[in-house]
């Protein structure tokens, strides 16, 4: 098959959705199939067609057409639209979609006539991408087969305004009803039939996120003091999504002065001011950094360190490349019902608990301990292989291209 994977972010571009893509595209490569990719453009190229890992990818500018030869001018107005358009309210579907990244998928798939598709693969994060794809097919007629693919849900989003609700719920159902193919996370695909949407066409998969990490060779890390377990939180942190505060807590609340903390990626800086005059140099703030750069920190790290989300129908994607590596992760839960215990509840290194659990000395202790213990433990990927096979880029990979040939 001629497959086109739309989305608003692909490789190389830093992104879970991106890292996701990778993955699946590299399977569908291997399975003899034709991978082509369109996106918008990023910090990583100005170019408007790119091969990525042997797919043509093809960008779309929002800003593209502003009549500006200074090309930093013309970035910050490209910017500058970006932002006004994000905030705006859009009054269209209500908070289904951006309108202005759906016009941007549709003149791009115009202007690169993008057409001679056996199937169009969008994967939404971000809805602007099928909108625009299926304005560009009722226009045009082209015989492509449209699939979804959801890695975040639209309907039951926290992250969505609460009174645009309805409106994104008729409009996911809408999606469910016109696609050739709905692909979609266990959790949503659970709900289907409570939010009427039709499943005839619909199929749960996994996250292809587990398989073996790539060397991290050559990328120079701090040097490690006597006798330390280096700790490791790898993404961002949110005051509403992804508080830190009971982490940081707990950590504060150890007494091995080994144990140190380092957070890799950004957000509650002044949280983390706050709890650096308590822990001193055992809480590192390395910032954001390169793909790389973040996966040579997961190599390294002793303990790895996952906080929970608030929303419980979302899975937060790092906790594949955490289990890829078998080493012991610490998984604060925000409660009893996070999603995340479905796959470390019974991974051999992990240390579950949650927040409403009492800091005493008594509890801290005991997770001190278990961190020590387990910190140079690691179960060899063969193992995680096994127990972890429907996580697999292949075996996804398999299910989606089964379901694009109609088999359920």
């Amino acid at each position: 098959m001629k497959i086109l994977i739309v989305s608003l972010t692909l490789p190389p571009e830093n992104s879970a959705t991106a890292n996701l893509i990778t993955r699946l595209v590299g399977e569908f490569q291997k399975a003899g199939h034709k991978v082509d990719g369109l996106t918008v453009k990023n910090d990583f190229t100005d170019k408007d067609i790119l091969n990525v890992n042997g797919m043509t990818v093809y960008f779309a500018d929002y800003a593209k057409d502003t009549p500006v030869d200074n090309p930093c001018l013309r970035r910050r107005l490209f910017d500058l639209r970006k932002r006004i358009s994000c905030r705006m309210s859009n009054f269209w579907r209500r908070g289904s979609y951006q309108e202005v990244q759906a016009k941007t998928i549709y003149k791009a798939m115009k202007k690169y006539t993008l057409c001679d598709y056996d199937v169009i693969l969008c994967i939404c994060a971000y809805y602007g991408a099928i909108e625009g794809v299926l304005r560009y097919k009722k226009k045009t007629k082209i015989n492509s087969r449209i699939a979804l693919l959801q890695v975040d849900p639209l309907a039951d989003n926290g992250a969505y305004p609460a009174k645009q609700y309805f409106m994104r719920k008729e409009y996911e159902k809408m999606l469910y009803d016109v696609c050739d193919a709905v692909f979609t996370t266990p959790i949503i695909y659970n709900k289907c039939e409570e939010n009427g949407f039709n499943k005839d066409r619909a199929y749960p998969v996994e996250f292809p996120l587990v398989c073996e990490p790539d060397s991290s060779l050559g990328v120079n890390l701090p040097e490690r003091e006597d006798g330390e377990i280096r700790c490791v939180f790898t993404g961002l942190l949110y005051p509403t999504i992804r508080d830190a505060r009971y982490t940081l807590e707990l950590f504060s609340n150890f007494s091995d002065k080994r144990i140190k903390l380092y957070i890799v990626g950004k957000g509650q800086d002044a949280l983390l001011t706050e709890y650096k005059k308590a822990l001193g140099d055992r809480l590192v703030r390395v910032g954001v950094v390169p793909p790389d750069v973040s996966s040579a920190w997961m190599d390294d790290a002793d303990v790895l360190v996952n906080i929970g989300n608030s929303v419980m129908n979302q899975v937060p994607s790092k906790i594949f490349d955490y289990i890829s590596r078998g080493k012991c992760i610490l998984n604060i839960c925000k409660s009893d019902e996070c999603p995340t215990l479905e796959y470390l509840g019974d991974y051999p290194l992990a240390v579950n608990i949650t927040e409403k659990t009492d800091l005493t000395e008594e509890f801290c202790r005991s997770v001190e301990e278990r961190i020590i213990s387990d910190s140079k433990r690691t179960v060899p990927f063969s193992d995680i292989e096994k127990k972890y096979y429907k996580c697999t880029p292949r075996h996804v990979a398999e299910e989606i291209l089964q379901g694009l040939a109609g088999e359920k």
